[in-house]
């Protein structure tokens, strides 16, 4: 009766039946007996629920004793009692220690043969729950998806585990920026809940508030509003409002007021939440942390700089000594700080926090990639590069004072630029090498994937509805191969992932005569003033303006200090009306007499007498070709004047490896056919002719007169054919693939 009002919410009759119950067995002389111990346990996971943290841990450290004795230290029951005690350190920030009591639960339950699944997934939940409190967000994810498959054949009044798991993965997917896996699982939660437990219980408004925090995430203020406020009641009516739930709910709904421009509102909310958490939890949880970095953040955005410089510096340090120097929560509270000094023009001030919150993610990098499908590798890092963009800002704004910064600059960039293909690419070559022939199945198979969705993509929604292709299933299929293969290459990346490379490292590669040029796009970022209508205070807004920048760092033998910076300043032009005349000279065959002046010039004259470059291109440099831009005073080109070598990153320099080509053997294509039917094309592909004398099956110029939309590329075919004649001489041997024969299969089927 007692476990029943609990689950119900009414806390008031559920203690009192636990009371009851106790005094029965105290009064049977029961109180060393197994039935006792669990009384204890459930007496005590409710005053968990009601926030009275320090009782709950007594009850369930007298559970665990008796259990020890009367069922001993490997029965489920003790391990019970273990989970429950991992919970309490968990939400007293003590996570080492919940990390140790839950796994020590977790072994026992996987080495009992008569036990509880619900118990075992329980524990699963709250171990991954606790790895993503502490930013693990790898072993999160594997542990919450553990224990949703144990759910997922729960039926009846344990379908709302089913939820919970549901419920945990969507707010995992909504940190990770999956917003659209993190709104299925939600919404799938809330109506279990809804179905099972009906609209006043608390697990509904959990269930609840998380939509509404989706929701916030994605800008869908007015949808998010009535669910907050909804959460909020169903709390304060079942927990009263001395209660975590109810100080969550209320932080939730400030922020969104404080989105809404609503800070008067928002402040009496983050106020009382700082209240409660302060009783609650004391003044040196995270959560109450979090209060105040919030506050900290309406007053800023009021105005009120001075009751915000303390806030934020609080919260910095209790951030700091409660969940370390690597963890997220961390490096955003080194960015508000950052932010704050910014906004007050004591820039020299917030150098510091940029610059450490900078070095925090790079960390995170190393640690959480491995675990991330791709896209999740690409939405972490967004956030990583708009970070990187404000520090490149900030590195404009110190460069006289401390030109050491540049240096900095540079190294971020090494860090982070291609850092997407590198993590895929280092897999790749993880796994090939691994011997592991189940590994390289799996890896085969995601490969195969993989080109078959880059064909889906082309088709259109209509042709795949025709084809009765589901795009999202096969999406999903591929992620989870993909995090499947990430988790376990781990091992081989952890050896190389530990050294962090400076732009001295790539000095020490170049010779006499080279340099490297790393080139950096970032947007200008700015603090924006102005008066807030029936305000006398300034609104401070934080924000990137639409001037683009384009940094291009130097680095060359004769180097000293730092990498020379050359800054272009005019990179929306650069972007705009000068690539408009880039593509119009190419294309009605002018003369070009801006694009050297605009894009080379200035990097030249700072490397005048260098005769090779390294470059590393960015943002609009991808999208031109520096060697053929023209000097209109000298009358020569940029490959007249320097040999330009392409790299995604300049610390390919130190990663260069020899040709495997040792047997002088070439494969060259030109002039492709664009017009083969897909019936001629088949016949290519199946035949093993490949000579360029002609295909005996093929009615060529028939071919020829079905389509007129492409024309050849006779200019490529000489090239090939030129190119065949000197390597021949030359005792190289060639496959020449022309015309029709110059197909994307011939190309995929090389492998070398």
């Amino acid at each position: 009766m007692a476990g029943l009002y609990k689950t119900l919410g009414d806390l008031n009759k559920s203690r009192d039946y636990f009371e009851q119950a106790l005094a029965v067995y105290q009064q049977a002389g029961e109180e060393g007996t197994s039935d006792y111990a669990k009384a204890l346990n459930n007496y005590g996971s409710l005053y968990e629920v009601t926030g009275n943290y320090r009782k709950a841990q007594e009850l369930y450290a007298q559970s665990m004793e008796i259990r020890q004795s009367a069922v001993g230290p490997n029965h489920p029951d003790y391990a019970a009692s273990l989970n429950n005690l991992g919970k309490i350190y968990a939400k007293t920030g003590d996570f080492k220690k919940a990390e140790s009591y839950y796994n020590q639960a977790l072994d026992i339950y996987k080495n009992s043969s008569n036990i509880d699944q619900s118990d075992y997934a329980n524990a699963l939940d709250n171990l991954g729950a606790l790895y993503e409190i502490i930013g693990d967000y790898g072993r999160a994810e594997r542990t919450l998806l553990q224990a949703m498959e144990v759910r997922k054949s729960f039926t009846g009044r344990k379908k709302t585990a089913y939820a919970k798991s549901l419920n945990n993965l969507g707010t995992l997917y909504r940190k990770l920026g999956n917003f659209k896996n993190a709104e299925s699982y939600f919404k799938q939660s809330r109506e279990i809940y809804q179905e099972v437990l009906g609209t006043n219980n608390p697990d509904y408004a959990t269930a609840t508030n998380n939509l509404a925090n989706l929701f916030k995430v994605v800008g869908k203020l007015d949808e998010a509003e009535p669910l907050y406020l909804e959460a909020a009641d169903i709390y304060l009516a079942t927990y009263g409002e001395f209660h975590p739930r109810y100080a969550t709910a209320l932080n939730n709904l400030a922020s969104l007021y404080r989105r809404k421009g609503r800070f008067e509102e928002a402040k009496k909310l983050y106020q009382k939440t700082i209240e409660i958490d302060k009783r609650i939890l004391g003044e040196n949880h995270p959560m109450y942390a979090t209060s105040l970095n919030n506050l900290a953040i309406l007053h800023s955005a009021s105005g009120n700089f001075s009751e915000a410089e303390p806030l934020y510096k609080q919260a910095l340090g209790i951030r700091r000594e409660s969940l370390g120097v690597y963890h997220p929560q961390y490096a955003k509270s080194l960015n508000n700080l950052g932010l704050f000094y910014l906004s007050k023009d004591r820039v020299k001030e917030s150098e510091p926090y940029f610059s450490e919150a900078i070095k925090v993610q790079l960390a995170q990098i190393k640690s959480l990639f491995p675990s991330l499908s791709e896209k999740e590798k690409e939405n972490f890092y967004n956030t990583i590069r708009q970070d990187q963009e404000r520090f490149n800002t900030i590195a404009l704004l110190r460069k006289n004072e401390n030109p050491s910064i540049i240096g900095e600059m540079y190294n971020n960039q090494l860090a982070t630029k291609a850092i997407l293909f590198n993590a895929t690419n280092k897999m790749r070559k993880n796994i090939l090498s691994s011997g592991d022939q189940e590994l390289i199945i799996k890896f085969n198979q995601w490969r195969k994937l993989k080109g078959d969705l880059a064909q889906y993509y082309q088709l259109g929604k209509i042709e795949l509805q025709k084809k009765n292709i589901n795009l999202e299933e096969l999406e999903s299929q591929a992620n989870t191969l993909e995090k499947e293969l990430s988790l376990k290459s781990e091992q081989f990346a952890k050896e190389t992932d530990k050294k962090s490379y400076t732009w001295l490292d790539i000095q020490k590669e170049l010779g006499p005569g080279e340099a490297a040029v790393e080139l950096i796009r970032f947007r200008e970022f700015a603090t924006r003033k102005s008066g807030d209508s029936g305000q006398s205070k300034n609104i401070v807004n934080f924000g990137f303006s639409d001037k683009v920048y384009y940094a291009a760092l130097i680095v060359t033998p004769q180097t000293r200090g730092n990498p020379q910076l050359v800054l272009l300043e005019n990179g929306t032009e650069l972007e705009g009306k000068f690539l408009a005349n880039y593509k119009n000279s190419l294309r009605f065959r002018v003369e070009d007499i801006y694009s050297y002046d605009q894009y080379w010039a200035k990097i030249r004259e700072n490397i005048p007498t260098t005769k090779k470059v390294y470059f590393s291109p960015d943002g609009i440099y991808n999208r031109i070709n520096l060697n053929v831009l023209y000097h209109t005073t000298t009358g020569r080109y940029v490959i007249d004047e320097v040999d330009i070598e392409l790299l995604t990153n300049t610390k390919e320099l130190l990663d260069k490896t020899v040709s495997e080509n040792q047997d002088n053997q070439a494969v060259m294509f030109g002039n492709p056919d664009y017009l083969i039917d897909e019936q001629n094309r088949k016949k290519v592909v199946r035949n093993a002719d490949y000579s360029p004398t002609g295909h005996p099956d093929l009615d060529y110029n028939k071919m020829k007169n079905t389509l007129k939309y492409f024309v050849d590329l006779p200019g490529a075919q000489q090239e090939i054919l030129e190119i065949n004649k000197i390597t021949s001489q030359n005792q190289w041997h060639n496959q020449t693939y022309l015309g029709y024969q110059a197909l994307e299969e011939t190309i995929k089927s090389i492998r070398n």
